[in-house]
């Protein structure tokens, strides 16, 4: 088998294993000691212990949750995926109580592994689309552009620099 192929076969079992069975206890057979995260989601350790959080947060919010590898491209010791999360969200999530809907969301990840461990990780999920699906709202960038206008032209005003008050 090839280095490419031992490679994505990692970045699979941690998939299989930690994300879609849950056993965050077996984490370390996947990922090195010297392990980075280069996007941890906010409030996230970027070492090891946050992805136990990230995968403990995510499995208490999304209990049947799974991942799907939609398509994995190994060239020497990076692997990039195209996934499909899916769960029924019954407990919090990035501030969102439960609300019994189910959710699908795509993501892209870039790993490195070296040695059979993954030793680095960035992952783009679509965070906005997960707490649309969930029924937060974003505002439109229209209204936030607005009122950035008006917030600005009133603090010139307040400070003397010109432009009128609102």
């Amino acid at each position: 088998m090839s280095r490419e192929k031992r490679n994505e076969a990692v970045v699979r079992g941690f998939t299989d294993v930690v994300m879609n069975a849950g056993h965050v206890e077996r984490i370390r057979e996947f990922l090195a000691d010297t392990f980075v995260d280069h996007t941890p989601m906010a409030g996230q350790a970027t070492g090891i212990d946050g992805v136990v959080q990230f995968v403990t947060t995510l499995r208490r919010a999304f209990p049947d949750f799974h991942e799907t590898i939609e398509c994995a491209v190994a060239q020497g010791d990076l692997v990039a995926v195209r996934v499909t999360g899916r769960g029924t969200h019954l407990g919090e999530y990035l501030g969102v109580g439960p609300t019994g809907r189910v959710i699908t969301f795509a993501g892209m990840g870039m790993l490195r592994v070296v040695d059979g461990r993954e030793t680095e990780h960035w992952g783009y999920p679509d965070v906005t689309g997960v707490l649309g699906q969930l029924g937060w709202t974003l505002p439109s960038l229209a209204t936030v552009d607005a009122e950035a206008a008006v917030a600005h032209r009133a603090d010139r005003a307040q400070s003397g620099a010109g432009g009128e008050a609102v």
